[in-house]
């Protein structure tokens, strides 16, 4: 295994290249799938239907699983400076991966939230550690819990600096999203705060699953590489 160090300002760097010059095709994604989702949370919102909103818990879970996908594999597909993938392609593609990210996505929150618990540490830890089972699971079909064995292998001698990507994109989602939020809670109208809250979501999506992506990459490159299966 490599022992090569993540540039966290390359990453970054990445990060933010991608967003804009792809804009267009993570943006267009966000919307496929977050609109139909935040129009159904404003009517969960306004009937405080129980069924609805059981029905909007596991939408949210399929499109957030189904959009990480989408996500690694436009990265996965841009690496080689051009993009080849339309929208409906990427969506297509990360189809087949919605389950088990959905699955992992599970673990995952509930071994970050039992950490927290443990006095903290050991969440910010699994965080860390598990943090890139997504690209494991898409770009390398890894199975459900062996994408968590490849994220900390990848994660290893970098915890701090993986760490340090993850929280600033969460800065970065959290305060975007507050400012809509901030904005939408002074409209009157519910369709105002529909859009504001649907707008937040959907210009803030790309960037943690752009962030996992990038890093995952960069270290696989830093670390023995693992040919991913041929596309089918």
């Amino acid at each position: 295994m490599g022992t090569g160090k993540l540039d966290t300002a390359d990453a970054f760097d990445r990060i933010f290249a991608l967003y804009g010059h792809q804009f267009g095709v993570l943006i267009g994604a966000a919307l496929a799938i977050f609109v139909p989702i935040g129009i159904l949370s404003a009517v969960v919102a306004s009937s405080g239907s129980l069924v609805l909103a059981l029905v909007l818990g596991v939408l949210s879970a399929i499109g957030q699983a189904l959009y990480t996908g989408a996500v690694v594999e436009a990265v996965d597909d841009m690496r080689d400076g051009r993009r080849d993938f339309s929208v409906a392609e990427l969506l297509r593609a990360a189809l087949p991966f919605t389950f088990p990210l959905i699955v992992a996505g599970i673990f995952y929150g509930i071994c970050v939230a039992v950490g927290l618990l443990l006095i903290i540490v050991p969440g910010l830890i699994f965080l860390t550690w598990f943090s890139l089972f997504a690209p494991a699971i898409v770009v390398e079909r890894r199975r459900i819990f062996d994408s968590f064995t490849r994220s900390r292998e990848l994660v290893h001698g970098n915890g701090w600096r993986v760490f340090g990507v993850i929280v600033v994109a969460f800065i970065i989602q959290a305060v975007v999203q507050n400012i809509l939020n901030r904005i939408g809670i002074n409209a009157d109208s519910l369709a105002v705060r529909t859009v504001l809250a649907v707008a937040g979501g959907v210009i803030t999506a790309p960037i943690m699953a752009l962030a996992i992506s990038v890093v995952y990459f960069q270290l696989r490159d830093l670390t023995a590489p693992v040919a991913p299966p041929p596309r089918i």
